[in-house]
């Protein structure tokens, strides 16, 4: 298939027209040269694990943020998604120090089933979650620590020379999203009430 570029000399390509581009717009009109013609910019060091940090911290911060929106079936179900995600974000642990502990933690406070954290849940709660916790633990072991990849929120950072900027979500989100569901995971806020007429704590949960 002949294209425009077939009758265009290399140099006026390289340096007249793709450099004024979009990053987008670059890429496709690099795709129409020859392999041996095109530009090749490769991605900065760590890039791709930065892109993979902040897609898998995004995505588990996401449910994470839910919890206290849903209640019932629909939040236990929940629960069981977010420690069935983590595993398929492996490089989590392997290159944040922070969320790894944060995660290991977690899942350490929910792998036995007779803590107080699981008095009133169901019994495919105490089940399922601490099997979950367990095989995320083993896989840990697996997967040691390898070394901090810090993903950036400074305006203007891009993984690719001269590409349009993007807005990188930092590892931290995660482990704060994390932090936060401590002992009240399988309850929301709104099931914690304060019996001040007899200063006890009443918990309905299910």
């Amino acid at each position: 298939m002949q294209y425009l570029f077939d009758n265009l000399p290399l140099d006026m390509i390289q340096f007249e027209i793709l450099p004024y581009l979009d990053y987008d717009s670059r890429v496709t009109a690099n795709t129409m040269l020859p392999p041996v013609d095109r530009v090749k910019t490769p991605l900065k060091k760590d890039a791709a694990l930065q892109f993979a940090l902040t897609f898998s911290s995004t995505r588990i911060c996401s449910y994470l943020n839910r919890l206290d929106k849903v209640t019932g079936t629909a939040r236990r179900r929940l629960i069981l998604k977010i420690y069935r995600e983590i595993p398929k974000h492996f490089h989590i642990l392997e290159y944040s120090e922070k969320a790894r502990k944060e995660i290991l933690k977690k899942c350490l406070e929910f792998s036995d089933p007779n803590s107080d954290d699981y008095d009133g849940s169901t019994t495919h709660m105490r089940k399922e979650l601490p099997k979950l916790c367990r095989a995320i633990t083993e896989m840990a072991t697996k997967r040691p620590f390898i070394r901090n990849v810090e993903t950036s929120v400074r305006l203007g950072w891009t993984a690719v020379l001269d590409a349009e900027p993007l807005r990188i979500t930092n590892n931290d989100d995660l482990v704060r999203a994390l932090s936060r569901t401590g002992k009240n995971i399988l309850r929301t806020h709104s099931q914690i009430i304060q019996a001040t007429a007899v200063g006890v704590t009443v918990v309905p949960r299910f």
